[in-house]
């Protein structure tokens, strides 16, 4: 690597860290998403029912 190993090496952690860090944030959003359709579905289930005779 003629002397440059080190930035080439930062250069890889640092893309690494950004693919990492954009994995873990999607996944948590993601999740956070799937909570709010949760209580959306159960909330108007329990509208439906309140308006069944």
């Amino acid at each position: 690597m003629d002397g440059h190993g080190v930035y080439v090496w930062v250069s890889y952690l640092f893309a690494l860290g950004v693919l990492l860090a954009n994995h873990f944030s999607g996944r948590a959003f993601l999740k956070e998403e799937l909570k709010l359709l949760a209580w959306s579905n159960q909330k108007s289930k329990e509208e439906s029912e309140a308006r069944e005779p």
